[in-house]
């Protein structure tokens, strides 16, 4: 067997409450007990980037994954119960959604079976590779949810049998790849109408007040109110439109899939419910175009309207008046009376919301996120195709027709645009979640990650239980195949001999399992601790085949904690009890001399071993500009090797 040996130490000012390695990249990512993210290096444990805590998202860290491409980390947070999408590169926030309970335990695997596979282009890089990966996320509460591509949920599980997520893979890919559009598309067009909001300044929001006052600065006003709607007018167009065209693109796709009954049907697509989603669309898209109507007009108004009020105020103080102002066209004149007969007529009903008979700023009311009617509707009086409309009886209650809301605002019609879509994503999350039964039923403890061991077909689940049986390891075992019987699935290997030569020098002195991990198909990495004296602790490599040749029955004690565990890497990490202390070991050490190899373990200071291990796994060792994007040197994660048959 290869030695091992340790490469780096780190002394951390806060405790480390988790940690997870990058399945690519010389990277590992820690959370502490301050809510603070951290990104390290391999064994010089330099910092690359940290995340402080935000209100926003949270400040109690409990949990993280990496994506199996490694260019994304997701992390969930206990206090706000949200779970969040980050950058590797930049430490950007990508994406945040809610859950109903807080996430405990999160892994990211991949399905790698070629029947997931779909060619499509990417968006935003949030999706990565083309080959569907699945987010996991559990909690205390005893859910557990699937989140495809780390964004669109696909399954809440009560159980363990997946068969209709099995049968169903290639559906699932391209169903979850188009909710995946959908979902970062309404996140595009909630930031698009943020920066609208911002770009309606808080003179606009004054302008009836400025106006009765008739403050100094006219021209000014008139300028600063030109800029702002020119601003939003762009933000409509390059992005509210565009976006919401993009939304009907992918739902028109999703009912074409809904569509057909005999693949979609099974997995609760529904046609109808996804028509009233492109309705909801539609309409969102009129209510921006109509948006534009309104910015165009007000602005030919309002030019012509400070150029007729500027040019009055200066013959009013006996100024000059320059000759291009004094120039007034008689489309100039109409501009000025629309602008007159529409703002300063008398309202009762007006007067009744604002307190006052005129409303002279038009676009605000399309921005402002509230359920009351807008304040000045726009003018239908003398449309044809409204009229048309009306007295058509075929086409008044046509399906191919979008409703309007002339009296709702930009925002109203966003919000319900919203719910309509994600009442029509959760129908298949839920159709999937009651379709998932539970397999097998076997209380053991924390559930750890499965090996998949290919080769002979078999899952396998390693733990220990140093509460009770201290010199003992556990082993679960379950075929690939849900209908193939396991002789012996549950077993438990003696630790209680010596595991090297210097401990067999003194017979008195025996071993307890602290931790143990899967470290390759044929290999087992432990943590053990003398009950000696001096309670030696030892690192040490045992291979599977000779643990299992002391194997013996196992008596199950339920209620009783088993640690957790990471990821699959080219190295092994110990955090102390303390959880402030970090060692890091290579694995696969080359020796230079014959007395290397005789030794299969490495020991370490009393200090610092009382331990819990973290990560650990195997690959080509990383080289010093790992850390860049790449990475396809690596070898495939535990995470990767065992997503085969966790569907």
């Amino acid at each position: 067997m290869p030695a091992f040996r340790q490469v780096g130490e780190k002394q951390l000012p806060n405790p480390v409450l988790c940690m997870a390695w990058s399945p690519k990249r010389d990277l590992i990512a820690l959370a502490n007990t301050t809510g603070e993210l951290l990104l390290h290096r391999l064994a010089s444990f330099q910092r690359v980037w940290s995340l402080p805590p935000s209100e926003y998202t949270g400040k109690e860290i409990t949990a993280l994954a990496w994506r199996p491409d490694g260019k994304i980390l997701a992390f969930s947070l206990g206090d706000t119960k949200q779970v969040v999408l980050c950058g590797v590169e930049k430490a950007e926030i990508l994406h945040v959604f809610p859950m109903q309970h807080p996430v405990t335990c999160m892994h990211w695997m991949e399905v790698t079976e070629e029947s997931s596979e779909e060619k499509s282009d990417e968006i935003m890089n949030l999706m990565g590779e083309v080959r569907l990966n699945v987010l996991v996320l559990g909690g205390d509460s005893g859910f557990v949810e699937l989140f495809a591509y780390g964004m669109y949920k696909i399954a809440t599980l009560s159980g363990l049998d997946t068969r209709l997520l099995s049968d169903c893979l290639p559906e699932v890919t391209r169903m979850a790849r188009k909710f995946t559009h959908i979902s970062t598309l309404l996140q595009y067009l909630h930031l698009s109408l943020t920066c609208m909001c911002e770009a309606w300044e808080d003179i606009l929001m004054q302008m009836d007040l400025r106006l009765t006052k008739f403050v100094q600065g006219l021209k000014k006003l008139g300028h600063s109110i030109e800029s702002s709607y020119s601003s939003i007018q762009k933000l409509v167009i390059s992005h509210l439109q565009s976006g919401s065209e993009a939304l009907l693109y992918h739902l028109s796709e999703v009912k074409g899939m809904s569509l057909w009954k005999q693949k979609f049907e099974p997995l609760g697509l529904d046609a109808v419910a996804i028509e009233g989603a492109i309705t909801a669309v539609g309409s969102f898209s009129l209510k921006a175009n109509e948006l534009l109507q309104v910015i165009d007009k007000s602005t030919k108004n309002f030019k012509a309207f400070f150029r007729w009020l500027y040019v009055a105020m200066l013959r009013m103080c006996e100024e000059h008046v320059p000759p291009e102002l004094n120039k007034m066209t008689q489309k100039d004149i109409a501009f000025v009376a629309d602008f007159l007969s529409e703002h300063f007529s008398e309202n009762e009903e007006l007067f009744d919301r604002k307190g006052k008979y005129f409303n002279v700023e038009r676009v605000g009311q399309y921005l402002k996120d509230e359920d009351e009617d807008l304040v000045s509707p726009p003018n239908t009086k003398g449309n044809q195709w409204l009229k048309f409309l009306q007295e058509s009886a075929h086409l008044k209650e046509s399906p191919l027709l979008f409703p309007s809301f002339p009296q709702k605002s930009l925002h109203f019609v966003k919000r319900m645009m919203e719910g309509v879509i994600e009442e029509c994503l959760q129908k298949p999350a839920e159709v999937i979640g009651k379709s998932v039964t539970q397999a097998v039923f076997l209380p053991l403890y924390t559930v750890p990650e499965r090996w998949n061991d290919k080769k002979s077909k078999m899952h396998h689940v390693v733990f220990c239980i140093p509460e009770s049986s201290p010199g003992k390891l556990y082993l679960l075992r379950r075929g690939t195949d849900p209908h193939r019987l396991v002789p012996n699935g549950v077993l438990s290997i003696d630790l209680r001999h010596q595991v090297d030569g210097e401990a067999a020098a003194r017979p008195s002195c025996l071993y307890s399992c602290l931790d143990a991990r899967f470290y390759d198909d044929e290999m087992l990495t432990v943590v053990l601790r003398g009950d000696g004296e001096r309670e030696e602790s030892v690192l040490a490599q045992l291979p599977l085949a000779s643990a299992l040749s002391c194997q013996a029955e196992f008596q199950l004690e339920p209620n009783l904690r088993l640690d957790q565990q990471s990821g699959a890497i080219p190295c092994q990490e110990l955090l102390s009890a303390n959880l402030r202390h970090i060692r890091v070991f290579e694995m696969d050490v080359e020796d230079e001399d014959d007395e290397g190899a005789e030794s299969q373990n490495a020991s370490a200071d009393q200090d610092g071993l009382d331990a819990t291990m973290a990560s650990e796994g195997r690959g080509e060792e990383p080289k010093e500009d790992s850390g860049e994007r790449g990475g396809d040197a690596f070898r495939k994660t535990e995470e990767q090797l065992e997503s085969e048959e966790a569907l």
